[in-house]
């Protein structure tokens, strides 16, 4: 289901740079001209080889990156992202928005997706053992400060689908605390939501800003040189803050989701 549009806001699209290259036309252009762009392209085929942007750099100057920044910091900007999870209730994250893992309320959630009336032989005993070597296993000091993301919706659907099918990686392995077989009730109970965000630039941590500035220079170059083909980005990235509601795009339950990876 759509929330609103995505054309209102400057998103920058990992996938598709035509949506947003031209609210940094006028900095590019004053930092790289035609033929650098042709030596570039050179470069690429020359090399067979991705533009990377020690390239960029070296035929402009470190000052481009400068500017994209201070264009990202003084400008509403947000970076298009994708979370995976399963759910029985899509309503908390469209009033709530996406929230940093908290470590009671999960656990109070598991206890009601493995109560005891469904399954009596998860008694209160049983529960807490299984939640206190779970919580031992973890490192919760990292798991309870971020929320995840990745930059390709693809890479969610084909190669990280347990998130799809299993939802939170918290609840997961505590289910496995629990026995084996109770993965199951994840899959029965939950359904798979894919959530499409825009995250504000100023949201992200210092490295995945740094990380975002090269990107967008990289793929405003390539969709110059290469203005038919899209290169695919895989990276995972993390915000440490709660991301409110107003924040996701739209939502969406994948179906015939198959977990790929072996649990």
């Amino acid at each position: 289901m759509k929330r609103e549009a995505i054309m209102k806001d400057t998103i920058f699209d990992y996938e598709n740079p035509n949506l947003w290259s031209h609210h940094i036309d006028k900095i590019m252009k004053k930092h790289l001209d035609e033929e650098d762009i042709k030596s570039l392209l050179d470069m690429s085929t020359k090399d067979n080889r991705y533009i990377e942007i020690e390239d960029i750099y070296e035929i402009s100057s470190e000052d481009i990156f400068y500017d994209i920044k201070r264009y990202l910091n003084e400008n509403d900007c947000y970076v298009l992202l994708y979370h995976a999870t399963a759910t029985n209730n899509i309503k908390p994250f469209l009033e709530k928005g996406l929230c940093k893992l908290n470590s009671s309320e999960k656990n109070k959630y598991a206890r009601e997706l493995f109560n005891q009336e469904e399954f009596p032989e998860l008694t209160d005993e049983v529960f807490e053992k299984a939640l206190k070597e779970h919580m031992e296993y973890l490192g919760m000091e990292l798991r309870e400060h971020r929320i995840s993301f990745m930059t390709n919706k693809k890479h969610l659907l084909e190669n990280e689908t347990h998130y799809l099918v299993y939802g939170s990686e918290y609840i997961f392995i505590l289910s496995q605390r629990l026995g084996y077989t109770y993965k199951s009730v994840l899959r029965e109970k939950l359904k798979p939501t894919l959530l499409t965000c825009k995250v504000p630039f100023n949201q992200l941590n210092y490295d995945f800003q740094e990380m975002t500035i090269k990107n967008v220079i990289i793929k405003y170059v390539e969709n110059l040189i290469y203005p038919n083909e899209i290169y695919e980005n895989d990276a995972e990235i993390y915000i440490h803050s709660n991301l409110d509601a107003k924040h996701i795009i739209k939502y969406e339950h994948p179906e015939n989701v198959t977990c790929t990876k072996f649990f």
